[in-house]
């Protein structure tokens, strides 16, 4: 498993383990958002570490 996979693993495991009550669309799942109630979308966008300019 590469690193990101793990990271991104713990980030998931950490939601649904404190994460609030509504219902969470996540990556690479189906989801149908209830019309009438709130819901949540989960994702985790990697980026690089290296500064892409300032000018």
């Amino acid at each position: 498993m590469s690193a990101f996979a793990t990271i991104q693993s713990c980030l998931m495991q950490a939601w649904a383990d404190h994460g609030l009550s509504y219902p969470t669309a996540t990556e690479g799942r189906d989801f149908a958002p209830p019309s009438d109630a709130p819901w949540c979308a989960l994702f985790v966008m990697p980026a690089s570490t290296t500064v892409a300019g300032l000018g």
